[in-house]
Formats: C-alpha cells, structure tokens, sequence
C-alpha cells in the first residue's frame, strides 16, 4: 500500500473512516486511516488516489497498489539514477509527490564497524571507558527531596514494568531503601504502543549546585557547517546518558518508588539538570583526538553528531572511522535512527543540504496545528515554538508585537484576542509554512547586513553574494528599547544598526561585513547634534559602529531588502533620499520650529511666572501660581495643596502660553525643569508614550503633556530661563511675591442653604421631608436631649432646630452629609466640621474624622502626623481579626526555616504562627495574603 505521512503538509489531509491494520519494519501490527481520493502530479501524471496516513513514515511511499494501477516501469542506469514512469491519465492537480529523480549512494561496508556498536533494544547501554562516576554537589541550605509517588493508571503501570524490568537485569537500576523520593510517571511516545519512563526529578534539580553549562547554542553551531559540504552522516547515540556511571555516594538523591519497593539508578538519569553538561564533556573528550582522513567535519551537539563531507566516498570511510572511534569509546548508537551517507538529513529540527538548512516540516506542522491559545502560558509555549525558527521569518517582531502585546500583565487572562492579534497568529502561521531555506556562510566571501528601522523595531536580513543575486542567511529583528523608541528616526536607525550587528556578529565572526542602512550614521554620531545620546550609550554605539576595522557602512538608497517590499514607504523614502538629518532631528525634539531662547523683537507681551509651595501659619502645604508683568498682576491663583513648587511653576508656564493664544509673547521663568521640558526632553517624552527609560510613567506626565499642547497656541514664543531667588526690585520678584499670596489665599468655599420649599438639598440626596422622617424616628431619649441643648421643632415645617436656625441632623444623615462635602473639596475634618456647622448641628465631629482617615486620595498628598495611641496601651479593637500584632522569633533551624512569624489577634488572643526561612516583609505579605485573609480582613 501507498503511504502519505500527514504531519508533512501544512494542512491537515482528509482522511476516511475506514482503517486499515499494517505490519512495517518495526514488526508491530498498526491500524492507520485511508485517505479519502487524493488529487496528484506525478512527473506528467494527474490522477485520484487514496493513501494510507501514518505519521511514523519516515518518507512518501509508493506501494504496489499504486504502481500496478499506473503500470508503472522503473529503470536503473549506470549513473545511480531511478527514473519512474507512468501512463498518464488526467486529473486536476493539488500536489507533487516527487519533484526531483532520487539519487542513491552506495551502501558502505558496515561490516567493518563492530558489532557491539549497535543498541538491540533501550537497556542495551553503552559503558563510557573514559568516564569517571559523576558525583553530585549539594546544596546544603536546601531539604533533601522527599516527594511522595502519586497513583499510576494501569496502562501506564504495565507500559513501564518492561522497561523497569530490563533495567533491573542490566543493572541500569537496583534496589534500595533510602531517604529521598520522587515521583515517575509513564509518557506514550507516538503511535500508542511504546511507553517511556519518566522520572520527575525538578526537587532533585532544585537542592544541587549545578556547574555551569557549556552546550552550544544550535544556531550557532548550524553555521560551523563548512560551505563546501555536500554529503551528511547523523549518529544518534543510544541512551546516551545511562552511558556515564553514577557515583555510588549520589545514587540515593535519584530514589523512586515502584510498586512498594525504592529503586535507585546507577548511571546519570534523564531529567538531571546537568545531564547535557556532563555528557557533552565526557563526548567532546573522546573525540578530541579524533582525526578524518578525507578533511570531513565534525559537529557536537550534546548525543547528536554530525558528519560534514565535501563527497559521498569522503563521508563513507570518514564515517566509518567515527563509528569505529565511538565503538571503542564504549558509546551505542542507534542504527535505525542513523542517516548514513546522505544529500539531505534531518539535524535539530533543520532539514541539512549542500543548498543550506530549511525548517523541518513536522516542526512547521506543529506550529500550523497549534490551537489559538486561550491562557498567557499557552501563548508562551506558541510563542517558543515560532520563537526558534524566527531565523526564518522575515520582520518577527514586527508580526509578532501583537502577540506579545497579549502576555503583558496588564492583560486579561483568558485572552481577549482582538483583530490585530488573530491577524498576527495567522500571520505568523503562514509565514511559517512559506518559510525559505537560508544559505550557510560562507567565510571566504564579505557578508551584507540590510536593516531598517520602523515602528520601534528594528528589521534586518544577513546575506552573502550567490551569482548575481544576494543569499538570506538570517533573518533578524528586535524591538528598541523605550529610550530608543522616543529618538527621532534618523538616531532610532543609530541604535537599530548596533542592536542588529551585534546579533549578526554571531555568525560573521569578525569577517568583513558591509552594513546597508538608509542613513549616514557615521554622520550623526561624529557630528555635535547627537546630545540625545546619554555618554555611555553613546560610547557604545561608536565602539560597535565606528571602531571595528571590518564594518564597513554603506548607504541603501535604492531598495532595502530588510523592507521585504517592492517599493519604499513614504516615511522611509525620505530618509533614502537626500534630507538635512540636522533640521529632522532639531524639528523632531523640539514643540514648535519657531521656539527660541531668544527674546522676542516687538512682542506682545512680556510676562514673567513664577509658581511657590510653602506652609501656612497652620503648617499645611499650600501652593499657587502668578503671571506678572514688571508692574501689575495678568493672572494668580491658588493650587492644590498637593502640588510641588516644581507643579507649581510648571503650571505658571502653561497658564501663560494658554492666555497668550494667538499673540507674540516672551515668558520668563526660573525654572529649569519647565524650561528643559520645552526645549530639551518635553518631546522624547512624548514620543515614548510619557514612560522613563525603565518603562514607568514618568512624574507630572499630565501637566507635561497639557505644556506641549499649550506650547503651540501663541502665534510666536519665547521661553527664556531666568536665574531663581531675585532680588527684591527685579521683575521676576513680583511674579514670586503674588505666586506666594496665591498660595496662601484659601479655595472658593461652598456654601448651603435650607430652602423653606420642598427642594432638594446637596445635589438631589437629601429632601426636607426625607430630614423630617429621620427626625421623626428619633429615640425620646434624644428629643428630650436636644430640647435641653436649646432646640426647639419648628411648627411649620416640622424640623429640629437650634435658635439660631442651624438644622438638627441626625445621625444617620450626618455620614452622607462629611461624605459629600469632604469628595468635593478633600477637607480636613476641623474644616468640614466648621463648614457643616453654619448650616447644621449634630455629631459631625466623628462623622468627619471617619470619612476622611478612610479617603483613599488624602493620604497620597496631605502629610498627616502618623496615629500614635495613648502611652501605655493599644486601643481595643471591636470586633476579632480587625487589629492583628505580629513579630517574628528565631529558632534553631530546621531544614530550610528558620524563624517564625507570630500573628496574634488583639480582640480575641487567637495565635497564629507560621514557620518562615527569612525574616522579610515579603514573607508577612504572604502570610496575610494567604493566610489570614482566609478568616478575616485585617
């Protein structure tokens, strides 16, 4: 039968329901789906046919059902050339089988390689002559770990017990009792009928110090593949890691449980988080000495090898010293898993040819196949799979700026997927599935890196001369960091350039590369107009653009391959075209091009502002603003009391340009903050979105923004900075004497009124009527209070009242009424006490002192004297869990804790103690977080 394996096309094949049971090499009977009728082209062939679907195909296969439907005649030449031919018939054509003639290479002699090489099954392991048992360093401020073993199904049970068997009879396990666990569990691999064991050692990993890892990064290694290679071999070692012994002294921290006995292993486990460092040192060691003959490469990946050879009788007999050489070492190899002598190969996750590397299709399937996510961690695990062929997708950040605009922490989860983001997961799927195949480097020619900036994010593609045309090598593209992104463009294309040539010089090596930008930024960083740039950056930049004696930078005035377009964006066409770079980046920083330093000839004003903070004879903080001129007052007015001297005068500036709209005026000011805002960072705040370089809003973003806006109303300005703390005849000393006056000046006050009629009182909350009900309800106990306070009830309209006509408000009104008047003002509660006392009488007193200890907004802005109790004792809580004391006490320590933190509540005496391993206020939020506010609010 005909097979199809469905994992290498990027849509899914429509399959039958009908099954059908097959025996291939592996000897295991599988039930695999028929197709339904497929259209294909084969050479000049188009027909329908049904295929068997198996993903364990390791290749399209043409069964006998197929060739005698097609008569097909297969012909062998003396050139190792297959050539297939069949009687056509037509059909509509979908897909092409086989697009090139299949070249075979001549089986070498395996049987020089001995026989003890190869694994007969997963307990045959290798014995690493050469490597000395592995001893674990522990940490010893870390438990040991003791993780009990959780229930197993029973197709999991009987899936492993052959393996745990197999391992008991080589000695890879033995039996124990010892005082560490962890838990194992049973992975299906693919297929259904093969299990694996899997051993969850993250306690393990967790309690050890681990040496620091040396495997190579995959990319970087890919490039060490020489140009000339044409021929691969891949050696796939068999259990690689049970090849290096465990020292018996660290065969206890590996303990499993299995079926109520403890087995430990004898050789380094799979899960240990220094597998692959151990490995690939032991590896690298027995084949340091190793030489080729034939000048073959050779290429380390952890247990992966590959074998570069310029030919195919070069990569036979060199591969058959590799496998004598690993035979001797005492290594397994898989000989099922090995790809000997061969054009194309498959080598972590690429596809290996004379013509570069491509992405593995059943890699792409997966990332195809992949559901929309609906958590952020669903989208971590998408966004690491597309992440590691990024290599391979022109513009990534760009596509993907979307998508991770969804893993910020402001974002909701479940994931609320709006357009911009499904387009950009379609996106990315699609350029995926079209991804092209990149060319090797090639050290003995120059490289070319094309980069472009856009929208905060740097785009860029590495290349090399192939004929007449330039070969991607890479793809590159990284976002700008948030003080890059508020630079103008020609100085955003400055930092793009370093941030990419940094990331190309992992494959260029310091060979020479000829950078392609659409900008002259020699010219920008050796000119004196580049003071946006902090010294130590800008230190950086030159070292990295300038210093290098192999960069050689070039300007792209015709098309950029990093556009990946046909034609040039207007935004980007001009900077490719001749520009004054000097005039974008003055005109880009600063609000206005007629902004000056100068004093304006012939203004229409001439003011002076000045804003101040002070205290009061009260000791509260009060601020207000002025705009004078040398002799009289334009405008003051007093400020909140939680604006600094900085707001304040920042506010003075902005009042002016607002009240010279449309004029010519001259604004003096000593403040260097407001001043800097206007000419100096007012705008690269603004086009980073008011965020400091750390990525946090940066302080008075309002005030600043509304300055910028306020910058473009006068018909022409001048900011001029003044020298701060005049003397008593300059003219600035009025606007500074009026600025304090204002300040000290109190807010327009509101006042209230009963009205006789039925209106209502305090934006529609309370009524008369509803004043004489909550009287009416009033205890006779507190009527015949009032009535000895003097209060008397108005016959006409029914009210308490004192003599001199204040309104007697009960208690249950006395809330609403401090509430209303304290969120319209934010008083005190000695002003909102003096303010309701015109109008009302009751006890305002605790009413106001409540609602404003509970105001969310005061204490962000009033600097209040901290609650301190009466000496001697604490105030009683009224109700349990409402005041907790809490205190931590050390003890001696076991395992990792150390101290304790003691919580005992104040009105009830219950104790809480939990044990801690620091003493840190993390470690009280927690507990309150988690703990105590199970039972109840503190």
């Amino acid at each position: 039968m005909s097979v199809l394996n469905p994992t290498a096309f990027p849509s899914p094949l429509p399959r039958s329901d009908q099954k059908v049971s097959i025996v291939g090499i592996t000897n295991h009977m599988q039930s695999v789906y028929l197709s339904q009728p497929l259209p294909f082209i084969l050479g000049e062939v188009k027909d329908m046919h049904s295929f068997l679907l198996s993903s364990d195909a390791p290749l399209h296969l043409l069964g006998r059902d197929f060739l005698d439907k097609y008569k097909a005649t297969i012909e062998f030449s003396p050139g190792k050339e297959i050539r297939l031919s069949l009687s056509p018939s037509d059909a509509p054509p979908t897909f092409q089988i086989l697009t090139a003639p299949i070249i075979a290479y001549d089986l070498p002699q395996l049987e020089e390689v001995p026989s003890s090489l190869w694994a007969t099954d997963s307990s045959d392991i290798g014995r690493i002559l050469s490597a000395p048992p592995i001893q674990v360093q522990l940490d010893p401020s870390k438990p040991l770990p003791r993780v009990p073993q959780y229930p197993l199904s029973r197709e999991a049970t009987e899936g492993i017990r052959p393996l745990i068997d197999s391992y008991l009879e080589a000695g890879i396990l033995i039996k124990c009792t010892r005082p560490c666990n962890s838990p194992i569990l049973g992975v299906q691999k693919p297929g259904g009928r093969v299990w694996r064991l899997v051993q969850d050692l993250r306690a393990v990993n967790a309690c050890v110090i681990p040496r620091a890892p040396v495997v190579p990064n995959p990319h970087n290694l890919l490039n060490q593949i020489p140009h000339s290679a044409k021929i691969f071999t891949v050696v796939d070692l068999c259990s690689a890691y049970f090849s290096v012994p465990l020292h018996a002294d660290s065969q206890f921290l590996f303990a499993f449980t299995w079926e109520g006995i403890q087995l430990c292993w004898t050789v380094l486990p799979q899960g240990y988080t220094e597998c692959a460092t151990y490995f690939s040192q032991v590896l690298k060691a027995d084949l340091a000495g190793l030489k080729f003959p034939f000048g073959s490469t050779l290429l380390q990946y952890v247990d992966d090898l590959l074998l570069c050879s310029p030919g195919a009788q070069s990569s036979r007999e060199d591969s058959i010293v590799l496998l004598k050489s690993l035979a001797q070492k005492g290594h397994k190899v898989s000989k099922e898993k090995m790809q000997f002598v061969s054009s194309q190969v498959k080598f972590l996750g690429h596809l290996i040819s004379a013509e570069g590397r491509s992405l593995d299709p059943t890699r792409v399937a997966a990332i195809l196949n992949f559901p929309r996510p609906k958590t952020k961690r669903q989208l971590r695990g998408f966004m690491g799979l597309a992440g590691y062929c990024r290599l391979w997708v022109p513009s990534f950040s760009l596509v993907a700026k979307p998508l991770f605009d969804l893993l910020k922490a402001s974002s909701p989860e479940p994931l609320i997927w709006n357009e911009a983001a499904k387009i950009a997961f379609m996106d990315l799927k699609s350029a995926l599935s079209n991804s092209p195949a990149l060319g090797r480097p090639n050290y003995s020619l120059p490289f070319h890196l094309f980069l472009l900036e856009r929208n905060g994010i740097s785009l860029g593609v590495l290349s090399q001369k192939h004929g007449d045309h330039f070969r991607p090598l890479g793809y590159y593209s990284k976002s700008l960091d948030s003080v890059a992104r508020g630079l103008p463009s020609c100085l955003r294309a400055v930092v793009a350039a370093s941030d990419l040539l940094e990331l190309a010089e992992e494959v260029t090596l310091e060979s020479p590369l000829t950078l392609h930008v659409p900008h002259a930024i020699e010219v920008l960083l050796n000119c004196d107009h580049t003071q946006h740039f902090s010294t130590s950056r800008l230190a950086k930049l030159e070292a990295s653009l300038l210093a290098k004696s192999n960069i050689t930078i070039s300007r792209c005035k015709t098309l950029n391959p990093a556009t990946f377009l046909p034609d040039i964006e207007e935004s980007d066409r001009d900077c490719t075209e001749g520009h004054d770079w000097v005039n974008i980046v003055d005109s880009v920083l600063s609000p206005r091009e007629d902004l000056q330093e100068k004093e304006l000839e012939n203004p229409d004003f001439s003011w002076y502002t000045d804003g101040s903070c002070l205290r009061n004879e009260s000791g509260i903080l009060v601020a207000g603003y002025a705009i004078t001129t040398t002799a009289e007052v334009i405008e003051a007015g007093h400020l909140p009391s939680a604006f600094s001297a900085q707001q304040a005068k920042l506010e003075a500036v902005t009042r002016a340009c607002e009240l010279a709209k449309g004029k010519r005026v001259n604004i003096y000011t000593d403040s260097r903050y407001a001043f800097g805002v206007a000419y100096d960072f007012g705008m690269l705040w603004q086009h980073r979105g008011y965020l400091t370089s750390s990525g946090t809003p940066i302080k008075n973003g309002a005030q600043v923004q509304r300055l910028l806006e306020a910058l473009l109303l006068p018909k022409a300005i001048a900011i001029i900075k003044i020298s701060g703390h005049s003397q008593e005849n300059s003219p600035h000393a009025l606007a500074d004497q009026y600025a304090k006056e204002a300040a000290r000046q109190l807010p327009t006050t509101i006042g209230l009124t009963l009205s006789d009629k039925e209106e209502p009182i305090f934006e529609n909350k309370l009524t008369q009527a509803e004043i004489v009900s909550a009287q009416e309800v009033m205890s006779r106990t507190i009527q015949e209070k009032l009535e000895k306070e003097g209060c008397v009830r108005n016959g006409d309209t029914g009210l308490w009242q004192e003599p001199n006509g204040c309104v007697v408000l009960p208690d249950p009104l006395c809330r609403p009424m401090m509430e209303y008047l304290h969120f319209i003002s934010h008083w005190g509660p000695d002003k909102l006490v003096s303010i309701a006392r015109k109008y009302w009488w009751g006890r305002l007193r605790r009413a106001a002192e409540d609602v404003y200890l509970q105001c969310q907004i005061c204490p962000k802005y009033n600097i209040s004297k901290p609650l301190k109790p009466m000496p001697g004792k604490f105030p009683l809580p009224e109700a349990p869990f409402q005041v907790w004391q809490i205190d931590f006490i050390q003890l001696p320590p076991h395992a990792e804790y150390k101290f304790v933190l003691v919580m005992v509540c104040m009105f009830s005496r219950w104790v809480e103690a939990f044990p801690c391993r620091q003493a840190t206020a993390t470690a009280v939020a927690k507990c309150l977080l988690e703990k105590i506010s199970s039972v109840g609010n503190s």
